[in-house]
């Protein structure tokens, strides 16, 4: 009689123990078929996107604090705008304008470049005849790129410059640009030209500084 209740016993354990696993197991896909329910897959939305128009001091200002370079070719200075000089060449030969100042090109205030008249010395003065046809390069924005979730609109210059191969490049991160100047001997003054503004464009709820924040 024991033995039979014992028999009993334990076959009505294993059968409880078997409801109870095949329970847990069941509730899992429950909670497996609900949470798969609940989960939205949410679209990528790209950020909404703004035109900042810089004035020209205040971008260079920026770009320069984050180390972008600002020279005129062949410049012994820092490379930060604020007062560099560089050479410039004879146009009808190429040569270097070696008198009255070696370093005919200038750049000031980071923002301004200014091309001397090309004058070759003659004995201890200066005649009008020897003043030549000369050319000059300006960097700007030299040496890094935007931040790469900034892009550059556009670029204005005021004054006398010609745009070169290496310029400024549309909704990209290449800002750098590269600037010639020409002086004509029939001028009595220098060429100038600046930077006037400059348009990115970045995350509308950023500030324009940010593109230059690459350090």
């Amino acid at each position: 009689m024991k033995l039979h209740q014992i028999i009993i016993t334990l076959t009505t354990c294993i059968c409880l123990f078997s409801i109870s696993i095949n329970n847990v197991a069941a509730n899992k896909n429950i909670v497996k078929k609900g949470v798969s329910k609940n989960i939205i897959k949410q679209p990528y939305r790209k950020p909404r996107m703004k035109e900042f128009k810089v004035n020209g001091i205040m971008a260079w200002a920026e770009a320069k604090k984050n180390g972008f370079q600002f020279y005129p070719k062949k410049t012994g200075g820092n490379k930060t705008g604020t007062g560099e000089s560089g050479e410039s060449y004879r146009t009808d030969n190429n040569s270097h304008c070696k008198g009255p100042n070696f370093y005919n090109a200038q750049m000031v205030g980071g923002v301004n470049m200014i091309l001397h008249q090309c004058a070759v010395r003659s004995g201890l003065l200066l005649a009008g005849s020897y003043t030549h046809n000369s050319y000059s390069y300006f960097y700007l924005f030299f040496g890094k790129k935007l931040n790469k979730n900034w892009k550059i609109k556009d670029i204005k210059f005021t004054g006398s410059y010609q745009w070169t191969s290496q310029k400024w490049q549309l909704n990209s991160d290449i800002i750098r640009t590269k600037i010639k100047m020409t002086n004509s001997r029939q001028q009595s003054k220098a060429s100038k030209a600046m930077l006037k503004n400059i348009t990115l464009i970045g995350p509308a709820n950023g500030k324009w500084q940010d593109a230059f924040n690459v350090n």
